[in-house]
């Protein structure tokens, strides 16, 4: 089914320094309703809002984003619906995480990433995120499983942009070098409330400005394609170096 019409939808063929300044300063807007609970989750806000469009230019694996904080009610599931509804102009495929059950957790994804879907958000984890498959998935090119009801093989590539999202999420197995950390902090017992916002209706914002913020984030990445790909001052992950070369080049 496709997506509204994009409106404003302007990306230079080499943009200019400001260019480039306006393109951050509106991706920033998105964020200033967003308790960050410091620079690092900030910028790894960032790093997740723009990797969907960056995916296809990425030849090897993405890591997990983690989306987590002390409190419910403080805007986890709001920032991972935003980048769905950024990128993808409906509304996040939001689905609960499997309770310490392999072969649930082996179907979800299978199914997920046999549906082409370009970002999944396990929502609300409220147990120990410890898949083996969940693991696999971040680090394997290629996903391989059995049709469920048959005999035959599937062979994927994957594609999928994975997110979870839970208060005070606990890893366990191989996730913690597999994911990276945006953590939310409104530092009170009952975030939902009496908190002022900028854009009140976050998700309208974001759906009416899309073609600017999807032309905001492409002319970051092609000023950094057109610059030569200089290389990032970020630290590299193991495993998803051309991510954190691209991601973080950008």
């Amino acid at each position: 089914a496709p997506s509204d019409e994009l409106d404003d939808f302007v990306v230079p063929d080499r943009p200019t320094v400001p260019d480039i300044r306006r393109a951050r300063e509106f991706i920033q807007e998105v964020f200033m309703d967003f308790p960050f609970a410091d620079t690092a989750s900030r910028a790894n806000a960032l790093a997740l809002f723009i990797t969907p469009e960056l995916r296809p230019a990425i030849v090897g694996n993405v890591p997990a984003a983690l989306l987590d904080a002390p409190q419910a009610g403080s805007g986890k599931s709001l920032l991972a619906e935003i980048v769905a509804i950024k990128s993808t102009g409906t509304n996040a495929a939001m689905k609960p995480a499997p309770v310490r059950d392999e072969e649930e957790w082996r179907k979800t994804l299978t199914a997920t990433i046999q549906a082409g879907q370009s970002l999944a958000v396990f929502d609300n984890v409220d147990s120990i995120l410890g898949s083996s498959h969940l693991a696999l998935a971040l680090t394997a090119g290629i996903w391989t499983d059995r049709v469920l009801g048959k005999t035959a093989l599937v062979t994927l590539p994957v594609r999928t942009v994975f997110v979870a999202t839970g208060n005070n999420l606990v890893l366990g197995g191989d996730l913690p070098r597999r994911c990276y950390w945006i953590r939310l902090d409104a530092q009170m017992s009952e975030p939902w409330r009496n908190r002022h916002f900028q854009h009140t209706d976050l998700k309208g914002w974001i759906r009416v400005n899309r073609g600017r913020l999807l032309g905001a984030v492409l002319t970051l990445a092609r000023a950094w394609f057109v610059a030569g790909c200089p290389p990032a001052s970020t630290q590299v992950l193991g495993s998803f170096e051309e991510w954190c070369r691209i991601v973080g080049g950008i």
